[in-house]
């Protein structure tokens, strides 16, 4: 029992960890080649490249780098630096780690020896017109490479700088590939004649932090946004015993378009509670996570809204100007603002006018009329006969 039990000691201090973003990069390059480095996750704030540090040991270098986002996904590229041992950190980095949110650094190790051949400079292309990628030769004889764009062929490479011109005006769609530039594959957004953008989903908060009230469950606006041309089928997939969203019945969202929903929050719980609402379009999918801790402290009350321009805490109902809560039989006179308790009335709150009940009234009066109505109608039917119609022996 005692070695099972160091056994998985020794497993669970040893395991590898488990981070938030993944990086697809090499573990070694030669000197001055073009690095291309792939990061994935759920990442809730832009990395900008201010947060791309390259470190040799603890010191920081300077290589010709780049970062952008195509897709969900963000390529960073730079020329590997003299032969050594080498940090990538990404500093400051806001995403979610196990439901959590963390802002930290990641960073990833990689060696550099040798010498490459030849170097390619942007690592990636993200165009909507004809573009140009130096290939760097090291060598003093001519290398001839391969090309798959915009269809295949070769190229020979002389010593020094060689400038490659794309046309992209035969081109059609917008599309997602990857560039292969003799041994670099370059990933490349590209937006061709003519071309509609297929649909791409946007999500406004990325993430909602929320410590909840527990007498005042509270709403949060979500606002989609198909960035792309096309329209596409929308279904969203979220757990109906804790939110209710308005409206529930969108199916689809066209191109362009922004729609707002509100979540609502249904119950509160005396544990953190996690789940996610999932927007899904085609074979694509966004994850929107919340976090809820409850108190029954309303100044502990907090929400915390992350989104990809950076994020913002919501005020409580208090802390705006003339700032007050409806009740449901009150309507706002002013002007409504999410809060933390809900939707906050910057007016005046003033009772609904109640329905008016005349037509109760009305409605007795009618029967009443209608009652008389029908016992004149049988009076007349039965006539009283007179005494001459009797002597002359009418019959009625």
């Amino acid at each position: 029992m005692k070695k099972l039990m160091l056994a998985l000691l020794f497993a669970f201090l040893f395991m590898p960890a488990c981070y938030a973003l993944t990086f697809e990069m090499k573990d070694s390059y030669q000197q001055g080649e073009t690095m291309i480095v792939k990061v994935s996750g759920n990442i809730l704030e832009p990395i900008t490249d201010d947060q791309v540090v390259f470190k040799r040991g603890h010191v920081a270098i300077a290589p010709e780098y780049d970062i952008t986002r195509i897709g969900k996904d963000y390529y960073v590229w730079a020329i590997a630096p003299a032969p050594g041992n080498y940090t990538l950190s990404l500093q400051g980095v806001t995403a979610t780690n196990g439901g959590q949110i963390e802002k930290r650094d990641y960073e990833q190790n990689f060696t550099t020896d040798g010498m490459i051949d030849y170097a390619v400079k942007p690592g990636f292309i993200d165009t909507n017109k004809n573009f140009q990628i130096h290939v760097f030769l090291y060598e003093d004889a001519d290398k001839e490479i391969h090309l798959n764009f915009p269809v295949s062929g070769t190229t020979v490479l002389h010593p020094g700088d060689n400038i490659l011109s794309f046309s992209i005006k035969d081109v059609e769609g917008d599309f997602f590939t990857l560039i292969e530039v003799g041994e670099y594959s370059l990933p490349a957004h590209i937006i061709g004649r003519a071309a509609k953008r297929q649909p791409f989903i946007e999500v406004q908060p990325t993430f909602v932090d929320s410590v909840v009230f527990v007498s005042s469950l509270p709403t949060y606006p979500v606002e989609i946004v198909n960035v792309g041309e096309i329209s596409t089928p929308l279904s969203i997939d979220y757990d109906k015993d804790y939110f209710a969203i308005i409206p529930s019945d969108v199916k689809e969202i066209s191109g362009g378009e922004h729609r707002v929903f509100n979540v609502t929050l249904k119950k509160t719980s005396s544990q953190l509670v996690q789940r996610n609402i999932t927007f899904a379009y085609g074979n694509q999918s966004v994850l929107l996570p919340f976090s809820f801790k409850f108190t029954s402290n309303m100044s502990e009350a907090s929400t915390t809204l992350y989104n990809l321009t950076g994020n913002s805490s919501l005020l409580r109902c208090v802390e705006i100007a003339g700032g007050r809560i409806c009740t449901e039989s009150q309507e706002c006179s002013g002007s409504l603002k999410q809060t933390v308790e809900g939707m906050c009335c910057s007016g005046i709150c003033v009772e609904r006018p109640a329905a008016s009940k005349a037509w109760i009234g009305y409605l007795i009066a009618g029967i009443v009329i209608l009652g008389l109505l029908i016992v004149y109608l049988k009076y007349k039917r039965v006539k009283v006969p007179s005494a001459t119609d009797k002597i002359l022996g009418k019959k009625f």
